[in-house]
């Protein structure tokens, strides 16, 4: 028998039991199967499209951020005496003051957190050190830099004076010499400016291990 001839008897029989067709039920759901099976399809592609659009963006953005170009900022927005100084006797390279460095964070957008993460008090040796570590994040919230500074009571300029009153002044300082360390980094600012140092000649304190109280 042949194909045709099978066709023809299930379309009698279909119309004698008042019965749609099997082989226009079949097509019905082969193309709603296929409509389907394309749908998913054209869904998946958007999303992969979209996916692709957002990390083709997020890496211009990267780049973008990789090409700033520091000199023209510096020169644009920052003032020497205020944000930035040469030290007589000290080279050529001026000197990123605070100031400077807090400049430079509100142009880039950056924001910072800060945390004392080693100390030594002894009060009975007139001796405090502090190191600060200060962290930098991207407006996304992505840490780009860290920078660490510390201070203590042996300092030169912190011998003569008063121990009690230096105790605020020896930590704040510490987070100062920290923030523009991880500003400097952040910002690819570090072959334009030195270090924020005040009384520069003062700044490599590295405390003789002869003079440092022991500690427990």
């Amino acid at each position: 028998m042949k194909i045709s001839d099978i066709r023809a008897a299930i379309a009698a029989k279909a119309t004698v039991m008042n019965l749609a067709p099997v082989a226009v039920a079949t097509e019905v759901k082969t193309t709603n199967h296929v409509t389907a099976s394309n749908n998913v399809k054209a869904t998946a592609t958007t999303t992969k499209s979209a996916t692709t659009r957002k990390a083709s963006a997020k890496a211009k953005k990267n780049d973008a951020s990789q090409d700033i170009d520091i000199e023209a900022i510096i020169a644009k927005h920052l003032r020497q005496s205020i944000d930035y100084d040469v030290i007589p006797g000290c080279g050529r390279k001026p000197v990123l003051l605070k100031a400077g460095a807090e400049h430079l964070a509100a142009i880039l957008d950056f924001r910072t957190t800060a945390q004392v993460i080693n100390r030594i008090e002894d009060y009975s040796q007139k001796f405090v050190l502090y190191e600060v570590e200060v962290t930098v994040f991207d407006r996304d919230g992505n840490i780009i830099a860290t920078g660490l500074g510390s201070c203590n009571s042996r300092e030169r300029k912190y011998l003569k004076g008063d121990f009690a009153t230096q105790l605020n002044t020896v930590i704040k300082m510490a987070k100062k010499r920290a923030y523009v360390d991880a500003v400097l980094s952040a910002s690819h600012a570090s072959r334009v400016f030195t270090q924020d140092i005040d009384e520069i000649q003062n700044f490599v304190h590295a405390v003789d291990s002869e003079n440092v109280p022991k500690i427990g």
